[in-house]
């Protein structure tokens, strides 16, 4: 009842459970639950989507100023990140923004194979990530507790910001620094719905399109 009324979730999202309702302990549980990863089949593209949601904002990182556009606000990637020599890293590249909703599975995977070179917890605040968040606090993204880690392969660097929302309890992370990390396996889990914001140093846009629909994770994140 608590699924179906509060987090808006349907019929499909309680058959792709991987553990019976009553093997939930409690409702923070029942967030963060684990699904049979049959149901999230890996895409072939060497960039994969980490987790469900949907993609709010997109675009190449304005090197001038090393800002992104999130809902019509410049926000700065110092700011977000934290640290002056990972942003010079990334400024001539791209970001997508994707959007948990409370009803998607919050489990969060690898987007690409490598090694994690660079990790680091960012105590903050709690608010939501959603429009209405973004409106009344400003650049939340900056401001709400959240991990930074950065994934290095072969020829890409990529830089993850796991951002925590209202009423999250925690951010639970299966991988650190200098652990290597295969696509598509679990690195971790919110305990309720936000956001996470890849940023990649490769000028990825307008080369390759993202998908305008829901995304799941381990699937695609372009068209």
């Amino acid at each position: 009842m608590f699924g179906r009324t509060f987090m808006g979730m349907n019929s499909l999202d309680f058959k792709e459970l991987d553990t019976d309702l009553s093997g939930h302990k409690d409702i923070s549980e029942f967030f963060s639950r684990s699904i049979d990863l049959g149901s999230r089949p890996l895409s072939d593209h060497d960039l994969v989507s980490p987790c469900d949601g949907i993609i709010s904002e997109y675009g190449n990182i304005n090197s001038k100023d090393q800002t992104m556009k999130v809902k019509g606000l410049d926000y700065s990637l110092n700011e977000l990140l934290k640290d002056e020599s990972l942003c010079k890293s990334l400024e001539n590249g791209s970001y997508i923004v994707i959007y948990l909703s409370p009803r998607n599975y919050h489990r969060f995977h690898t987007p690409l194979s490598g090694n994690v070179a660079y990790f680091k917890h960012i105590p903050g605040y709690a608010f939501p990530v959603n429009k209405a968040g973004l409106m009344l606090a400003g650049n939340v993204y900056a401001k709400n507790e959240r991990v930074i880690l950065s994934i290095n392969s072969k020829d890409t660097k990529l830089c993850m910001a796991i951002v925590g929302a209202c009423a999250v309890r925690g951010i639970k992370m299966l991988k650190g620094d200098g652990d290597a990390v295969s696509k598509g396996q679990e690195l971790g889990r919110f305990e309720l719905g936000s956001s996470i914001v890849l940023i990649s140093d490769k000028r990825l846009f307008p080369n390759y399109e993202p998908v305008k629909q829901p995304i799941k994770a381990r699937g695609s994140l372009f068209q």
